[in-house]
């Protein structure tokens, strides 16, 4: 039951002989979906593990990772395993795997590096992307969590309708490049204070603004489960990450990001989503002033995409019946 800070974190148990490095973790009963474990839950347990095995070496920032669900989780004991693949001057490439029961329930990799030597090429900032989301968090009215997600008291979320607008457009006007979008301020409870780079799987798979948007779309008449496949997501920043302008005024919000779901092709149950993570200039609600360029000020902290299936919420509860821990006697 605890918070999602704490929730995720791994202790290291072992090392096995080819130097894979071993840790454990319970999972934590809050972070689920009906009864399956939360995606972006258990990406962010396979993170912190990751987190730990590069703690203290010149490659400390998670840059990606990538991570195939190969089956539903169950709440119980888990062990992550982190093997070394290469390690260079500036990157390291990890394969990370989650097993319960000595069965392989997720198959992942990660590269790290360090933010903080990074160098490159990058775009001028007039070239950067302006903030998707219109709706200012100071003027945000809460929207109801889905029933469904058990972990709905750690979080709160207001959906930007600026894209139902546009959405519905669509469906007047035709179709166009874009397909619908979807977009929320999300604002998680947790005593931590900050974003944590293992923290952000929580963001990058909630489907909140999504469940709350399809309810407008025909055809969807009960709760639906949606089941990650894959997922894969890029840092653009090292975390946590603050801004200030000229004057030392905090221009990012500390425990509140904007989710903007570009979830196109769903046909069959089978959807691809493009997602991106963004800054907040305050907490939901909170009464500042509003300039006009706010949106030039907020900054993409994540990006990446994932693929999964749309299914009736009973599937969930029938594959995770078989995998549950007997009760003693």
């Amino acid at each position: 039951m605890a918070p999602l800070s704490k929730a995720v974190e791994t202790t290291f148990r072992r090392t096995l002989d080819d130097g894979t490095l071993v840790y454990g973790i319970e999972l934590d009963p809050d972070w689920t979906y009906q009864t399956v474990v939360f995606g972006g839950y258990a990406l962010s347990c396979l993170l912190n593990a990751s987190m730990q095995s590069q703690a203290g070496s010149s490659t400390p920032d998670p840059y990606y990772i990538t991570a195939t669900f190969l089956r539903p989780m169950v709440v119980a004991s888990a062990e992550v395993h982190v093997k070394l693949l290469r390690r260079t001057s500036k990157l390291v490439n990890l394969k990370v795997n989650m097993y319960q029961k000595d069965e392989l329930m997720i198959a992942a990799y990660a590269i790290f590096g360090d933010f903080d030597k990074q160098e490159g090429t990058s775009l001028p900032s007039k070239y950067d992307t302006l903030c998707p989301l219109k709706l200012h968090p100071s003027r945000a009215q809460l929207d109801a969590r889905p029933p469904w997600q058990n972990f709905r008291k750690h979080f709160v979320g207001s959906l930007d309708r600026h894209f139902l607008r546009s959405n519905a457009d669509i469906g007047e006007k035709g179709r166009t490049t874009l397909g619908p979008e979807w977009g929320a301020w999300v604002e998680l409870i947790d005593p931590l204070g900050h974003i944590r780079p293992d923290m952000i799987g929580f963001w990058f798979d909630l489907m909140f603004p999504v469940d709350k948007s399809l309810s407008a779309i025909p055809q969807r008449s009960s709760p639906t489960w949606f089941a990650t496949l894959a997922m894969s997501l890029e840092f653009k920043v090292k975390f946590p990450f603050s801004r200030t302008d000229s004057s030392g005024r905090p221009l990012v919000a500390p425990m509140i990001l904007g989710h903007v779901d570009r979830a196109r092709q769903l046909k069959g149950g089978m959807h691809s989503d493009t997602i991106e993570l963004w800054t907040a200039p305050c907490k939901l609600g909170e009464k500042i002033e509003v300039g006009k360029r706010w949106r030039e000020e907020m900054v993409c902290v994540a990006i990446g995409r994932m693929m999964g299936m749309a299914l009736p919420a009973q599937w969930g509860r029938r594959d995770t019946a078989k995998r549950e821990p007997k009760a003693k006697l």
